[in-house]
């Protein structure tokens, strides 16, 4: 149907609905409400910027790193329960740059798709803020928090999960404890981080600054993070990754340099990815029931597409410590090296 049919039908000028198309805003609210009631019975529902169709059975679904396996677990899972309700994904990478971030929000709202998921990449960025705040479309944010604004989230607890990793170490009778952090502008690399000073604090140990490495959720970084540590004066006994890739990369350091794991150092990481399983010695990790998380999404998005805008809560799952070759030493055998 074209501009002078919409028009005819709801009783306005050609000119009205070419400005209600643009901008709505801009049209009183007595001939938006017109347009709107036309539109609407023909199955269409008004954007921000250009009228869409009521649906269009396509999510897009925003993460920061397709290359990282954690990430391609939620794009599968989610896919899956999508496919089940008959939508398509629409998979948008924005290789952890807030800046792309926002660009792609703005770009997805002129797009005909029906709502969106998101994994931010970072936790105090203005501009996603903004953003988020005048979006027109349903979202929901997946995994990560953003400061200063309430929004609806999925989410684990990521300061638990990174206490319970420090707890088993300190348990398997390991004292000198690196981390490895992901970025500090994401909301669970610093909650990993609380996690895990909270659980030396709370054994009587003290938070030590110089045993804490920053990567960026790369097996490179991981990688790097073990080159430091080694390099360290004073010998750990046992290395806490925020996310399992690091994880993977400070082992291969660490074999590479001839450290036995776990008899020398103990490695823990975060996220339980199907690379850890299978890795030698396989790795210890904390799991986020990550399918139960994508299901609650997927099911939570769709509902909020139907009923036309998002609503803010918070969910917060609870992890699992999961035991592997990679800590499990004797408490006898001590540690470092």
């Amino acid at each position: 149907m074209n501009l002078r049919e919409i028009a005819e039908r709801a009783g306005v000028s050609i000119a009205t609905v070419s400005r209600f198309q643009k901008d709505r805003e801009s049209v009183s609210l007595e001939s938006r409400k017109k347009i709107e009631e036309v539109l609407q019975a023909l199955g269409y529902s008004p954007g921000n910027r250009k009228s869409r169709k009521k649906t269009q059975k396509t999510i897009a679904f925003l993460i920061p790193d397709v290359e990282n396996p954690f990430f391609s677990s939620l794009v599968k899972n989610v896919e899956l329960f999508l496919s089940r309700m008959g939508y398509f994904l629409l998979l948008c990478n924005a290789w952890g740059n807030v800046n792309l971030e926002s660009r792609y929000l703005r770009l997805l709202e002129k797009h005909p798709i029906d709502g969106v998921l998101l994994v931010p990449s970072g936790r105090k960025d203005g501009e996603l803020v903004h953003v988020l705040q005048s979006f027109s479309l349903p979202f929901l944010a997946l995994d990560r928090r953003i400061e200063g604004l309430s929004l609806p989230l999925i989410t684990c607890d990521n300061e638990e999960g990174m206490a319970m990793a420090t707890r088993h170490l300190l348990r398997m009778g390991r004292k000198r404890i690196a981390f490895v952090t992901g970025k500090r502008e994401t909301s669970t690399s610093a909650e990993r981080l609380q996690g895990y000073r909270r659980a030396l604090e709370e054994e009587g140990l003290a938070f030590q600054d110089e045993l804490v490495i920053e990567g960026d959720f790369s097996f490179q970084s991981g990688f790097e993070a073990g080159k430091r540590i080694l390099a360290m004066s004073e010998k750990v006994d046992a290395i806490l990754a925020a996310n399992d890739f690091m994880a993977l990369g400070v082992m291969d350091c660490l074999k590479r340099s001839g450290v036995k794991i776990p008899e020398d150092i103990s490695v823990v990481g975060y996220d339980d990815v199907w690379l850890g399983r299978i890795y030698e010695p396989s790795l210890t990790t904390v799991r986020q029931p990550i399918l139960e998380m994508c299901e609650l999404a997927v099911n939570t998005l769709l509902r909020f597409i139907q009923e036309g805008k998002s609503t803010p809560f918070e969910r917060v799952f609870k992890p699992e410590l999961i035991v592997r070759e990679s800590s499990l030493v004797s408490v006898e055998r001590g540690g470092g090296f």
